[in-house]
């Protein structure tokens, strides 16, 4: 006797193979450990792990095909802001003076009498000897002072002063409130000079008081001036320079030179000769080295 298949079977047997299908599924999904993370493709290809909370790990900043590169680590050797940078260095910054001598000489033979080189101010009380040619050219000033340890007295005058005290008067070359002396400055070497020794034909004068300044015309009817006294003391006197060759104006209105080139030069201060005693051509000198840089 043949089977017969009947629709109720035919259906039962679906349905059976349908849960068998379901119960391996569940039995696959139920194997994976918590370790392994499942993994899926990005749009690249890539492989791609599938996190936990259902993300991937294709954000930037990931190591991925698409992953964007970190930022390079700060070099050591990156320029800090805090960093000074050459433009702010000042420009007129003044040379070094530490390893420079002024080379100070001092050849005095006026008993008693010396030049002594200085500073201009409190904030500069040592002699500074070392500019810049452009630093010269803006006009540089070196102070020193006439110091008188004791009176020195009969001190005459040998020739009489050539000009009024009035007309060289803060000009480098006759200053009389000096203790009736007539100074002179002199910066030279090299073929270049300035002095402002030159103002005109000579009137000559006699120093008269006893160290307060003031010149008055040598008598017609005498040879010499009449001796005075150099007081004692320290005074203060200055040196100014443009950087530029001169001798003086003369009675012509003359013009300064050419630039002092770069080099070393020498300054030389003294008083105008005189007799003291038995000695004649009796002065003050000082001399210091002047260094001009480029």
């Amino acid at each position: 006797m043949g089977l017969i298949s009947s629709p109720v079977h035919g259906t039962i047997a679906r349905t059976q193979t349908l849960l068998v299908l379901a119960l391996g599924a569940v039995a696959c999904t139920g194997s994976t450990s918590a370790n392994d993370t499942p993994v899926a493709q990005n749009d690249g290809g890539a492989d791609v792990s599938v996190l936990p909370d259902g993300t991937t790990d294709d954000a930037p900043g990931r190591v991925g095909d698409d992953a964007e590169p970190d930022a390079p680590a700060a070099s050591d050797d990156a320029p800090s802001d805090d960093a000074p940078s050459v433009d702010d260095a000042p420009a007129d910054a003044p040379p070094d003076q530490s390893s420079t001598s002024c080379d100070i000489v001092d050849d005095s033979t006026l008993p008693h009498v010396h030049i002594q080189f200085q500073g201009v101010s409190a904030n500069q009380p040592s002699p500074v000897c070392v500019f810049t040619v452009a630093q010269a050219q803006a006009g540089i000033t070196i102070g020193y002072n006439i110091v008188v340890d004791q009176d020195v007295p009969d001190f005459t005058p040998a020739p009489p002063y050539p000009y009024p005290d009035h007309v060289g008067a803060g000009a480098n070359f006759f200053q009389t409130g000096a203790a009736n002396l007539a100074v002179k400055a002199v910066l030279s070497g090299a073929g270049q000079s300035y002095c402002v020794c030159d103002l005109g034909l000579p009137y000559p004068q006699c120093p008269v008081g006893d160290g307060e300044g003031g010149t008055a015309p040598l008598d017609s009817n005498a040879d010499a001036c009449a001796p005075v006294t150099i007081p004692a003391g320290a005074y203060p006197m200055t040196f100014t320079w443009d950087g530029r060759n001169w001798d003086g104006p003369s009675d012509t209105g003359n013009e300064e030179g050419n630039l002092f080139p770069a080099g070393d030069y020498q300054l030389v201060v003294s008083t105008a000769p005189g007799i003291v005693g038995d000695a004649s051509g009796a002065q003050a000198i000082g001399k210091m080295t002047i260094h001009l840089l480029p």
